[in-house]
């Protein structure tokens, strides 16, 4: 059951936000591995003494952090009858469920082409 303050729209709204600043996260961290991408090696290099690799990883766990935030809050208001905005909420659902497989992508991805110079 809802709090009166946190009523199920402020959830669905909530959950939206979420979403959309974690995709910008998600968007962030793929421009960081994709600028340093060479595609004639096939690999992501980065130094090793720099502060590229703690912001890439640091930005991925905010990605999923937030975004995991705004597929639970979604979640939770989704199917209630009370939530006259459930439509909200099912899409700060499903955005959130895309910017984590975004972000888990981004991270696989570098995760298997990185190499350290």
């Amino acid at each position: 059951m809802a709090r009166e303050g946190f009523t199920y729209e402020k959830q669905a709204r909530l959950s939206v936000l979420l979403a959309g600043v974690a995709g910008l996260g998600a968007l962030a961290a793929l421009g960081l591995v994709l600028r340093n991408f060479r595609a004639d090696a096939g690999m992501t290099v980065y130094s090793g003494k720099g502060m590229w690799l703690p912001v890439l990883g640091l930005t991925l766990l905010f990605s999923f952090a937030a975004a995991g935030t705004g597929l639970f809050l979604g979640l939770n208001g989704a199917g209630q009858k009370r939530n006259t905005k459930s439509s909200l909420s099912w899409l700060g659902f499903f955005l959130s469920a895309g910017v984590i497989t975004l972000a888990a992508i981004v991270g696989v991805f570098f995760a298997f082409t990185r190499v350290a110079m």
